[in-house]
C-alpha cells in the first residue's frame, strides 16, 4: 500500500491508455517515473554543455550536445524556440548563436521567430554586434525582416549603449519600408538619451507623431529625461505640457525629471511648483 508504487502504477496505466494519441517520439518512451526523471536530467546534463560552449567550440562536440537535446526535446525546428529562449534567460548570446549556426548547418531553414528569438537573447546579454550579425545572416538567407525583428536587434543596440548603430538600424528600416513602432521608437530614444544626445530624442519625438506611431509614457518620460540631463528646462517643461495635452499619462517620473531640470537650471519657482502639483 505504498502510495509512491500506487501512483507508478495509475501513471503506467495512464500511458498506455493514452499511447495510441502520443507522437512516436513520446510512445517511444518506457513510460514510467523513473525514465520521465532521467529524460529530465539527461536534458539538464546536456543543456549545463551547452552553457559550458564558446564561439571556438569543436564541432564535433557542439554537434553531438545539439542532437542530444534535440532527441530529448522533439522536432527540431519546433523545438528552436523553446531553447533559444531559455538562453536568452541564461543571457547566454554566444550559445543562441551557436545553436543558430548548427540548425542552420544541418539543413533547416530558420525563419523570422527563429531569428527574433536568437536576436533577443543577445540584447539581453547586451551583445549588440552579435544581434546585428544575426540580422545580417537573416537577410543574407532571404528571410523577409520584420518590425519585431528589427526591434529587438535596435533594443540590442540600446543595452549596449551602441547609439551610432541604433540610429544606423532605425534608418534601415525607414529606407527597407519596414513598419516602426512604440516599441522601436522607445529603444532608439532610449539610446539617445544614454548618449546625453536630447536634440536627437525630441526629433526621434517628433518623428513618432509624423510616423502616426503612439506615444506612451515611457517615450515622453524617457525623451524628458535626456532634455532634464541637457539642461534643458524650457524643452522638458514644454514636452510634459504636450503629454498634458495629449491625454497621455504624467507619472511622478516624469514631475521629478522636469522638476530637476528646473532646479538644475536655477529656475526653482518653477521646479517648486511642479512638486506642489505632483502632491496634488
Amino acid at each position: 500500500n505504498n502510495p509512491l508504487d500506487a501512483f507508478r502504477a495509475n501513471y503506467v496505466a495512464m500511458v498506455s491508455l493514452a499511447r495510441p494519441f502520443m507522437s512516436p517520439r513520446v510512445q517511444s518512451a518506457p513510460g514510467t517515473v523513473g525514465d520521465a526523471i532521467d529524460t529530465r536530467d539527461a536534458y539538464s546534463t546536456a543543456f549545463r554543455r551547452l552553457l559550458d560552449m564558446r564561439g571556438d567550440v569543436v564541432e564535433h562536440e557542439l554537434d553531438a550536445v545539439m542532437r542530444a537535446l534535440f532527441r530529448l526535446i522533439g522536432p527540431k525546428s519546433q523545438s528552436l524556440n523553446s531553447l533559444l529562449g531559455k538562453l536568452a534567460t541564461s543571457e547566454r548570446p554566444e550559445q543562441a548563436c551557436l545553436v543558430m549556426k548548427w540548425f542552420q548547418r544541418e539543413g533547416y531553414r530558420a525563419d523570422q521567430y527563429h531569428y527574433s528569438s536568437a536576436i533577443n537573447a543577445c540584447g539581453i546579454g547586451r551583445s549588440w554586434w552579435q544581434a546585428v550579425n544575426l540580422l545580417g545572416n537573416m537577410e543574407a538567407s532571404v528571410v523577409e525582416t520584420n518590425t519585431i525583428v528589427c526591434s529587438a536587434a535596435l533594443g540590442a543596440c540600446e543595452q549596449a549603449h551602441a547609439w551610432v548603430k541604433a540610429m544606423e538600424l532605425l534608418s534601415k528600416m525607414t529606407w527597407s519600408y519596414v513598419q516602426k513602432n512604440t516599441v522601436t521608437f522607445n529603444a532608439a530614444i532610449s539610446a539617445c538619451e544614454r548618449n546625453g544626445d536630447w536634440r536627437r530624442a525630441v526629433e526621434l519625438l517628433s518623428a513618432m507623431g509624423r510616423c502616426g506611431v503612439q506615444m506612451s509614457t515611457i517615450t515622453c518620460s524617457v525623451v524628458i529625461s535626456a532634455c532634464a540631463n541637457g539642461g534643458r528646462w524650457t524643452e522638458a517643461l514644454e514636452l510634459m505640457s504636450m503629454m498634458a495635452r495629449s491625454i497621455i499619462p504624467v507619472d511622478t517620473i516624469v514631475f521629478s525629471s522636469v522638476a530637476g531640470a528646473c532646479a538644475k537650471s536655477g529656475q526653482w519657482t518653477q521646479a517648486l511648483e511642479l512638486l506642489r502639483n505632483m502632491a496634488l
